[in-house]
């Protein structure tokens, strides 16, 4: 019985403290800062019980738009699958995947912060995938000697910067290091964003929504 009620009263703390926080304080010019990103971790339990914060996920200004995102996660081990075959990497990352949804809060600036981060990787996957399936095809009917050359060297050195800006493109973004089936970790968020959702959930829970320590070199899906 003790323990119920103390639980209780925890909640209650955690109720009357989000309606005192002051947002606006929270985001001044002297705190903001673009690109301090930090940790987030997000219980499943808690953003069922809680609102997130109405600042940017991604710069913390304030903001009333909600973007639902879906987050995807399996172990990054995973990966290296793909060299025992591409359907057993398929069907193990399938089994492992675990994804989470949030409502995200995002201001107008920072709306599409995933939707062309995929556009460019998959655009630039499509194209180069495809002039150098047009080389070999050439080369195998032994047409447009010289054409083949170019679609070559464009395929090869356009692909190979189109690997590195993809990589810039994933090391940026807002992505999950670790899901699992108690809750998340998203990295790559803002350190204001950030603060003020723990000040939400309470330091009581703050860093008690995983089963273990989260491994950023484990391969997140946004």
């Amino acid at each position: 019985m003790p323990a119920r009620i103390g639980r209780h009263l925890i909640r209650m703390k955690a109720d009357s403290e989000y309606c005192k926080l002051d947002f606006g304080a929270l985001h001044s010019p002297q705190n903001h800062g673009d690109n301090e990103m930090a940790k987030a971790h997000f219980g499943r339990r808690e953003v069922e019980k809680f609102d997130l914060p109405p600042l940017c996920m991604k710069c913390g200004q304030p903001t009333d738009h909600r973007v639902s995102k879906r987050f995807a996660w399996h172990p990054g081990w995973v990966m290296i699958l793909i060299f025992v075959g591409l359907l057993v990497y398929v069907i193990v990352a399938i089994i492992l995947t675990k994804r989470m949804r949030l409502s995200i809060p995002m201001c107008s600036r920072h709306l599409n912060h995933w939707l062309l981060r995929n556009l460019i990787i998959l655009l630039g996957f499509g194209l180069f995938g495809t002039l150098g399936i047009a080389a070999v095809y050439l080369t195998i009917q032994k047409q447009h000697e010289d054409l083949i050359k170019y679609l070559y060297g464009v395929a090869i050195f356009g692909g190979l910067a189109w690997l590195i800006v993809s990589g810039v493109i994933v090391s940026n973004s807002i992505r999950p290091s670790q899901i699992t089936d108690r809750g998340m970790t998203l990295i790559n968020v803002n350190k204001e964003f950030r603060d003020a959702w723990d000040a939400i959930r309470g330091a009581t829970t703050a860093d008690k929504t995983l089963t273990s320590k989260p491994d950023d070199d484990t391969l997140g899906f946004a």
